[in-house]
């Protein structure tokens, strides 16, 4: 038998695990792992087996991977049952049939489980309520890992706890005991009936080893005869420390030797008791409880404490403050609500809030606090009255208060004065009616203005025609090119005005909304582009797209404008692909995206080409679907500046996603169709 103080000696040249700590159990647990999820110390390699296998299969399993349960599932992972160290005892082990027996036969079934979040504390009241030292983990209904006693002792970082107290405080009763020549088979019948999990084996009256479920469950592996005493098969020599032995040294032992057990003697040698794993979860157990109570103790102090600072803070806050009873008669109320209103507290307290509301506030007071069971949180406005006549708007934020039985008995709200954002409010509208107004004069000029300019745009382009036509045998090869120019500059210009005039038309002459098929628009914005796409060997893919709340024609023009700026833009090296697909957004509206594998833009000009007559690249030779040699071809920089003003109209928004070089896709939003509209 190996003592405490020859480990001692052993491990004196091993550093220990701290100094004694002084303070007592809360100390410890204010820095405990107890609220841990269980899913943080399981042990996820779970030893498996399946209901065919055999209880002798089973053990050597278990010995080999130095595990003391084994979980039995079916051909889906499902658990069905688990065998443990402990099950073992109940084997008939003089039968030669015990080791061959199905351990479906044997397994405790159905398997307790806890779930991965099970917070450590929680689990040690399970273990101690059903009387286990197993539990199968699961996580979402599915095996996840086990769990024994042991682990939870190792995890817990028990050192604080383990170093003041000693073995003699947790061992009161004496040891199960047997003789080292006694049968297997009635040792196995002894800790089945004693419930026990081990015995100190004696031999001429002093302790001679220790026999344990996993000694037995050494011995089902092996399959060795069972007609042997038990001290041919016990742990021996035993190691043992005595009651006066700190825990932690005790602890240390159990740990260096992987043992679960150790013999505890008196001072003067005589075997007093046993100690193992469970004992010092159980010790752990009770002095947690006294420092729930301890902790409970302090938990009330703080509410106390709480509910003084609550109030203060109320009697601090600038915002109105008012509790109301179940018949919403005034309770409570603060220094500030009173100060916004013009009262004393005692002149509110008793009323309702009808007393300060004008008379068409009054209404929308009961209403909202007629919701009072139905709406725990409730905001809205009202009209106050001063105790001087005048008027305050009011913002409240009311909530229900309720008692622990989830019974309604009254309500607290937070009353925010409005004035100040109200004259804000007012002074924007006065603003924005001014830039609306401002607008619509700027949108009309533009109109005007390229209305009016197209004749004598016009007659400047006939009468360079004309000059061309009567006088070019007269006129020098350089004076010919001024006179190109000239017309190309004119030509120009009046597309440019046209686009102006189309760009200015958008919100002046646009058509009501109503439900369109966005498919019928693309066909006919297809069919606009047909020829070039032709041209450019050009392919467009489209998904059903839906029904939408918009103007036809102006969707129509979308699509035309994003699939003629997708040919214009192509790259050349490759052949045009356009992909056109919607999806319906969580808030409602549909996006649309038109994605082609052109040349693409640089992100810093994702902005700047939605602003009119904007271009990225210089001009070219080549007119409308056609492409130069960099395949990038002409246009007036409008395409996605009236796109943009077309789903501005439509409520929608529209960004680019863009790589240069890869390809640009354009995502817009529209309005979904309103129910009940085909």
């Amino acid at each position: 038998m190996v003592s405490v103080a020859e480990y001692e000696t052993i491990t004196a040249d091993q550093p220990r695990r701290g100094t004694p700590v002084q303070g007592d159990w809360a100390n410890y647990l204010s820095m405990s792992r107890s609220d841990w999820p269980v899913r943080h110390i399981m042990n996820r390699q779970v030893l498996t087996c399946s209901p065919d296998l055999s209880v002798g299969q089973a053990a050597e399993l278990m010995v080999a991977r130095r595990c003391s349960s084994i979980v039995v599932v079916d051909a889906a992972s499902v658990p069905l049952g688990i065998w443990t160290e402990h099950d073992a005892l109940a084997l008939d082990l003089p039968s030669a049939d015990a080791g061959r027996r199905s351990i479906a036969d044997v397994m405790t079934s159905p398997v307790l489980t806890v779930d991965a979040d099970l917070p450590l504390e929680e689990l040690v009241l399970r273990f101690r309520d059903h009387g286990t030292r197993h539990f199968v983990v699961t996580e979402q209904g599915a095996l996840a890992g086990v769990i024994s006693q042991t682990d939870v002792i190792r995890s817990q970082g028990v050192h604080a706890y383990l170093t003041v107290r000693d073995v003699g405080s947790l061992v009161e009763k004496a040891p199960l005991t047997v003789q080292g020549e006694d049968s297997l088979a009635a040792v196995m019948r002894t800790l089945r009936d004693r419930g026990g999990d081990a015995a100190v084996v004696l031999r001429q009256g002093q302790p001679y080893g220790i026999i344990t479920e996993r000694d037995i469950l050494r011995l089902v592996a092996s399959r060795r005869e069972v007609g042997t005493t038990c001290q041919e098969v016990c742990s021996h020599p035993v190691l043992s420390v005595t009651s006066t032995t700190p825990l932690i040294q005790a602890h240390d032992l159990m740990e260096q030797h992987k043992i679960r057990h150790l013999v505890v003697l008196g001072p003067d040698q005589v075997l007093l008791s046993l100690l193992s794993f469970r004992d010092i979860l159980a010790g752990i157990e009770l002095d947690y409880t006294r420092y729930l109570q301890a902790a409970l103790d302090r938990q009330h102090q703080v509410i106390r404490l709480g509910q003084e600072r609550q109030r203060q803070i109320i009697e601090a806050t600038l915002e109105g403050f008012a509790e109301v009873d179940r018949e919403a008669r005034i309770v409570r109320v603060n220094a500030a609500l009173c100060h916004m209103l013009g009262y004393q507290a005692y002149d509110l307290i008793g009323q309702t809030p009808a007393c300060f509301c004008t008379a068409s506030s009054v209404e929308q007071f009961r209403s909202q606090f007629s919701r009072i069971d139905q709406q725990d949180h409730r905001s809205y406005d009202l009209m106050a009255v001063r105790r001087d006549g005048t008027q305050i708007p009011l913002r409240v934020n009311a909530t229900t208060l309720r008692d622990e039985a989830g019974q309604v008995t009254g309500a607290f709200a937070f009353f925010t004065d409005q004035s100040e954002e109200q004259r804000q409010r007012n002074e924007l509208q006065a603003l924005l009616e001014q830039v609306s107004s401002s607008n619509a004069d700027l949108e009309s000029f533009a109109y005007v203005v390229s209305h009016d300019l197209q004749q004598p745009l016009r007659m400047v382009t006939s009468y360079l025609g004309l000059l061309t036509r009567r006088y070019s045998a007269n006129v020098p090869p350089e004076g010919q090119e001024f006179i190109g120019y000239a017309v190309d500059g004119a030509k120009r210009m009046q597309s440019m005005i046209m686009d102006l005039l189309e760009y200015s038309r958008v919100n002046r002459r646009g058509s009501e909304f109503q439900p369109c098929d966005s498919n019928d628009c693309l066909a006919l914005a297809v069919r606009e582009v047909a020829v070039a796409l032709q041209t450019c060997g050009g392919t467009v893919d489209i998904a059903p797209l839906p029904l939408v709340q918009a103007d036809p024609l102006q969707i129509q023009r979308l699509f035309y404008c994003l699939l003629d700026n997708a040919i214009i833009y192509r790259d050349l090296q490759r052949p045009l692909r356009i992909r056109i697909s919607a999806g319906r957004l969580p808030s409602g509206p549909w996006e649309f995206r038109v994605q082609d594998n052109g040349i693409g833009i640089e992100p810093q000009h994702n902005e700047r080409v939605f602003q009119i007559f904007q271009r990225l690249h210089p001009r070219l030779e080549p007119q409308w679907g056609e492409a130069g040699a960099n395949g990038r071809g002409n246009g007036n920089g409008i395409g996605l500046a009236l796109s943009k003003r077309i789903v501005d109209r439509h409520h929608g928004e529209i960004h680019l996603e863009s790589v240069a070089g890869e390809g640009t896709v354009v995502v817009f939003t529209l309005p979904a169709a309103e129910e009940g509209d085909a």
